[in-house]
């Protein structure tokens, strides 16, 4: 009898459990809990030594009203040596604009965190129409990430 009505509660335990997604038990606005989604990180190697990390976020999905015209990417690269000159790639072409943000920006909030030492970029791209995968990658004079793959919603 005992397990007869055991089994009823912890079955019930469960699925109140499981009944509602991770993001609801944080106070997050729908903007970031898709961010957390789509955000991907790289090493940035020279050689064999990592010399800086990239995060890259791909806003489209986020918000497709608003960031329709472009392929839009917000980027967060912090490397070692101060490279003057790094290219931001998608699907092997480079960005046709590339703009430098403060640390504190509109999009510093969709991250969970945004170091000091980070350079952050709003890189716009021209629209890939008929490529459902987006390639990017970034590359200095000697270092280069290895490429992150991002899913265009068509």
């Amino acid at each position: 009898m005992k397990t007869f009505l055991l089994i009823p509660l912890v079955v019930t335990l469960f699925q109140a459990c499981s009944s509602q997604s991770a993001f609801s038990h944080f106070d997050i606005t729908q903007e970031q809990a898709k961010s957390e989604e789509i955000i991907q990180s790289s090493k940035i190697t020279q050689k064999q030594d990592i010399v800086g990390v990239v995060t890259t976020l791909y806003l489209n999905p986020i918000d497709s009203e608003k960031y329709e015209k472009y392929e839009y990417f917000y980027v967060t690269l912090y490397l070692k040596k101060n490279e003057k000159y790094v290219k931001f790639l998608l699907n092997g072409e480079e960005a046709t604009e590339s703009k430098l943000l403060p640390n504190k920006n509109n999009f510093s909030k969709l991250l969970h965190e945004t170091p000091l030492w980070s350079k952050n970029y709003l890189l716009l791209f021209p629209k890939r129409e008929g490529e459902s995968v987006l390639r990017f990658k970034i590359e200095s004079k000697d270092a280069s990430s290895q490429e992150m793959h991002f899913n265009r919603d068509e």
